[in-house]
């Protein structure tokens, strides 16, 4: 599975760590998520390819505009991953946003769907 981004960062697993204690608060839960979907969307999203759009100004001189090339999905998995849905709608505030329900059955350990709302024809070139 060479899709599968397993972050190693040092913040990520700090903050993963004071996530798992069990005397935090909603708002605390919610804020250390959300630092971790951060953590995890700038991973994510590092090696995403550029086009140069127009010529702009800046106070200083002209400069070549650049622009994410592809388009985006968010997919997050119900219902953690609505978690993680805040932060990353900030990184990539144009993308479509398309839920996924699993779990995973007792005996066998394999994932079950139970909640389906992705598109019947995909119209973006990339899922997250």
């Amino acid at each position: 599975m060479s899709n599968i981004i397993v972050s190693q960062h040092p913040l990520a697993r700090q903050k993963i760590s004071a996530l798992r204690l069990a005397t935090n608060t909603s708002q605390q839960a919610r804020e250390l998520t959300d630092g971790i979907g951060r953590l995890l969307m700038y991973e994510a999203t590092k090696d995403l390819e550029l086009v140069c759009t127009n010529t702009e100004q800046s106070p200083i001189g002209p400069y070549e505009g650049e622009a994410i090339a592809k388009t985006h999905a968010l997919v997050p998995i119900l219902r953690s991953g609505l978690g993680l849905l805040n932060a990353a709608s900030d990184f990539l505030p144009d993308a479509q946003v398309h839920h996924l329900g699993l779990f995973r059955e007792e005996s066998t350990l394999l994932p079950v769907e139970y909640y389906n709302k992705l598109p019947r024809k995909c119209t973006v070139d990339e899922c997250i």
